[in-house]
């Protein structure tokens, strides 16, 4: 069961802890990284960390990433957060990134879980956030599964029209 959301001035998360064994246990916490949508979506089309959790006795996290959802700053003011280039500033990954690790590390030490190890999980954008985030913080997270998540880039290894001409010629 999911819990109401407990709304932070940034970020809103919800948290599951149905399958956890408990901060006494060391048992893990699996974090999804929301990406660029409200997170109540995301948790419910995100059955494997349910499947994974009792397995694992883990606690479910999920964070809605910044200026998604219902987390937006300024006071949850849209007028101010999307006025201009300062404000929209504060809408990045590397800023992502940040909530999240704030997040956690306040979370476990709410939880008294600061001895329990962190694994991140996303898909497409939340996958990419999920892999930086490892790189970015390997001290809160031990580990992190990115699905889908397009890091890598090489030029010109593929036509980016190679799929659009696939399908038009299929239609011809």
């Amino acid at each position: 069961m999911i819990s109401e959301p407990l709304k932070d001035p940034i970020v809103l998360y919800l948290i599951n802890d149905t399958y956890w064994g408990g901060a006494k246990k060391k048992a893990p916490i699996f974090v999804y990284t929301g990406n660029e949508g409200n997170i109540e979506w995301f948790t419910e089309n995100t059955g494997f960390m349910f499947e994974k959790a009792p397995y694992f006795n883990a606690l479910l996290v999920f964070i809605e990433h910044r200026f998604y959802g219902k987390s937006l700053p300024f006071g949850g003011n849209k007028k101010v957060a999307y006025a201009n280039s300062s404000t929209l500033g504060y809408l990045s990954s590397t800023q992502a990134l940040a909530d999240y690790a704030t997040l956690i590390i306040d979370l476990k030490k709410n939880l008294s879980a600061t001895e329990s190890p962190v694994v991140v999980f996303g898909g497409s954008y939340g996958g990419m956030l999920a892999a930086w985030f490892r790189i970015k913080y390997p001290h809160v997270a031990i580990g992190a599964l990115a699905s889908s998540a397009p890091i890598l880039h090489f030029m010109d290894l593929v036509s980016p029209y190679v799929f659009s001409n696939t399908v038009t010629q299929d239609f011809r």
